[in-house]
């Protein structure tokens, strides 16, 4: 374990981090982080890839840390899933996935900010602006399952879409994925809408980072602050070997929003009482 205070972390949830196995390298592997987050008083955690099904190595790290909450995830890439893929999905939730998230890397919109082909990425809409049936498919799955939807790297007007037709179908746990980012860049007016339709806004200390763009922390709690604690979650999004730890960068992110305004109380309910309820703890 890493010598820092850790008083700040105690009993936290972080609903966003990458751990190796990975083809992306990354600092920790999953059972080291799930031990340094238990050595420094956390509660759980939600594991994401981008490239593979956290869900099944989520069960079998209880196994060996019976005392500390880890939840997998599937995202919907074509290296993860196929892409929009139903069956991938129900296999997800039977192995105890507790959040399926849209298209991230593989997603239309990420190609298009990379400046890449567009048409080769994945897209939840149609020509006319409507989801796809697959898309719709998948929602009524998380609503069954009533697990979490998260929009993952979609544009602005995918994510809306997408809470709106998820809340019309039933799905009631709705994580925004980092709306601050400069890859997502939603307006804060549309946080604020898709709060009130019953979304909450997953903000991820990443994008301050070097890695992420360098976004001045300032900015998240100003957006916290429009939109609502209630409202927010606060995930740190790392696990990249190129920067500091999950913990460490959850014990920064909570220091940096109580410096810009973001009370204790506002802090407990966006890192431990709003993923707790989030996951049916």
């Amino acid at each position: 374990m890493r010598e820092y205070d850790t008083s700040l972390l105690q009993g936290i949830i972080d609903m966003h981090v990458h751990g190796a196995p990975d083809v992306i390298p990354r600092r920790l592997n999953e059972i080291e982080l799930v031990r340094e987050m238990k050595s420094a008083g956390m509660r759980g955690v939600l594991l994401k890839s981008h490239h593979t099904l956290t869900a099944d190595r989520a069960w079998l790290i209880r196994k060996i840390e019976p005392a500390f909450e880890v939840f997998g995830s599937l995202t919907l890439n074509i290296p993860a899933a196929g892409g929009l893929n139903l069956q991938a999905v129900e296999t997800a939730i039977k192995l105890g996935a507790k959040e399926i998230w849209m298209p991230t890397i593989s997603s239309s919109h990420h190609l298009r900010y990379e400046g890449k082909d567009p048409r080769k990425g994945l897209t939840i809409m149609t020509k006319s602006g409507e989801l796809i049936s697959e898309a719709i498919e998948i929602l009524n799955l998380v609503a069954h399952a009533d697990i979490i939807l998260g929009t993952g790297h979609l544009s602005v007007g995918e994510c809306r879409a997408l809470v709106i037709t998820a809340k019309e179908v039933g799905v009631k746990k709705i994580l925004v994925t980092h709306p601050e980012w400069r890859l997502v860049n939603m307006p804060t007016q549309v946080q604020v809408e898709l709060a009130k339709k019953g979304a909450f806004m997953e903000h991820c200390y990443y994008a301050t980072t070097t890695l992420g763009g360098e976004l001045d922390p300032r900015k998240i709690a100003e957006q916290i602050k429009a939109v609502g604690s209630e409202h927010c979650v606060m995930a740190t999004d790392f696990g990249h070997e190129l920067i500091p730890s999950p913990i460490q960068g959850m014990k920064e992110y909570i220091e940096e929003m109580m410096k810009y305004g973001i009370s204790e109380e506002e802090i407990r309910k966006m890192t431990k009482e709003t993923p707790a309820k989030l996951l049916n703890l």
